[in-house]
């Protein structure tokens, strides 16, 4: 009864592990997907527009840093949404292979 006991809890404990992993690799997927397709391209749009306008001395070289400094910002911010949706589906796999794997302690 104490053994069943225990994997039940066990197994309780995996589903929720099994639920928080998904829900942070739909989270990290929903971020990556934003910032590649609109926050990068809107910084990079803005330094190529940031450039021009210094080019013909419609704006100074500190408006040229701050889009870049900008477009850096995101480009961490996307590559960090990255590491957690690889993050996830690591950890995602690792709590699969364990619900997987047959107990085998001895209470």
């Amino acid at each position: 009864m104490r053994a069943q006991t225990l994997l039940d809890g066990r197994s309780a404990e995996l589903r929720q592990q099994l639920l928080q992993s998904w829900k942070a690799l739909e989270i990290a997927r929903v971020k990556v997907s934003s910032l590649s397709s609109g926050s990068v391209r809107v910084a990079e749009t803005a330094l190529q527009v940031a450039q021009a306008a210094y080019r013909f001395g419609e704006r100074g070289i500190l408006d040229v840093f701050d889009a870049q400094r900008i477009l850096q910002t995101v480009r961490v911010d996307l590559l960090q949404a990255r590491f957690e949706l690889q993050k996830a589906r690591i950890e995602l796999e690792f709590l699969s292979a364990q619900r997987a794997e047959p107990t085998t302690s001895n209470p």
